[in-house]
């Protein structure tokens, strides 16, 4: 199950990042004046535009799908453990679907009041996951120390592989909200 949405996350936003460049170059080389390339970027309807939105959207689905799959995994199979992130998900996928039809109209990507809901949302979805994953590999790890003579080493450096993955991605999702904000 995690391969293959990894393949479909690579594929995503492998296209997301070929309509940015494509819109990069269209923007920045293809048109001969500044206020021209300001028109083209303020343009949000050209279909490079729309399938960089689009794909955008669909990495974070797939990106915090992955990780409540791995809650759940973790988690043995508790499906309680899983209501706070798939409520935060579905408002994600809701909110950033008319955003994405209201930047659609716009001129101006930042007029969007619900845009700044969406980095909000993921970052509640990866903390709260992180958080129960990294304490049930705390618990476990504490648990098998005292019962076997490794004292649990290997599941603490996953731990540390986790929480700083996490990490990164609470950063980024922060520093996103610093420009929106």
């Amino acid at each position: 199950m995690l391969f293959l949405s990894a393949i479909l996350l690579f594929v995503v936003i492998t296209v997301h990042w070929i309509a940015t460049v494509y819109r990069a170059f269209i923007g920045f080389v293809c048109t001969p004046t500044t206020s021209e390339a300001k028109l083209y970027f303020s343009n949000l309807t050209t279909p490079a535009a729309v399938i960089q939105d689009v794909f955008l959207v669909l990495s974070y689905v797939i990106g915090d799908s992955m990780i409540i799959y791995r809650l759940w995994v973790v988690w043995i199979h508790n499906k309680i453990v899983l209501v706070v992130p798939i409520l935060t998900l579905t408002a994600f996928t809701v909110v950033a679907s008319v955003s994405t039809s209201v930047e659609e109209h716009s001129r101006n990507v930042f007029d969007d009041p619900l845009m700044r809901y969406t980095p909000i949302l993921t970052l509640v979805t990866n903390v709260y996951c992180t958080s129960f994953i990294g304490w049930k590999i705390w618990t476990i790890t504490r648990i098998t120390r005292l019962s076997s003579p490794s004292g649990g080493t290997e599941l603490r450096h996953f731990l540390v592989i986790v929480v700083e993955s996490a990490a990164l991605y609470a950063l980024w999702a922060v520093l996103f909200l610093q420009v929106i904000y």
